[in-house]
């Protein structure tokens, strides 16, 4: 399970790329996300990205940690996230919170949560 680092930079360039056919690979069909105060599936995900409702312009990692469990990796993000929502810019500071389960030998994405901090 320790190429969860590749799966993570694959799914935050298919995130900035708006590249749906990665992202459905990337993403087990019953994952969810959370962003500030919203919760979507999968799709739902995918479709606001192809739509350009939500623009990923930059992201800046500042640490990363990983915790194994048998199936589950969890992987910490801290960021700074420079993105276009709903037309405006905005920058945020997040930890973002990438869940993955294994599935016959392989990592896919189970839940992507925001979480904004504070410096």
């Amino acid at each position: 399970m320790n190429n969860v680092m590749e799966i993570s930079e694959k799914l935050w360039k298919s995130l900035k790329e708006i590249d749906s056919d990665t992202l459905m690979d990337l993403v087990h069909s019953n994952a969810v996300f959370v962003h500030m105060g919203v919760t979507l599936s999968r799709d739902e995900e995918i479709n606001i990205i192809k739509s350009r409702e939500i623009i990923y312009k930059h992201v800046a990692f500042e640490e990363k940690t990983i915790h194994e469990f048998d199936t589950t990796v969890i992987l910490l993000n801290k960021v700074k996230l420079t993105a276009i929502v709903s037309g405006n810019e905005v920058i945020n500071p997040f930890v973002v919170t990438e869940i993955y389960t294994k599935i016959n030998e392989e990592l896919k994405l189970a839940s992507f949560s925001y979480t904004r901090i504070n410096y």
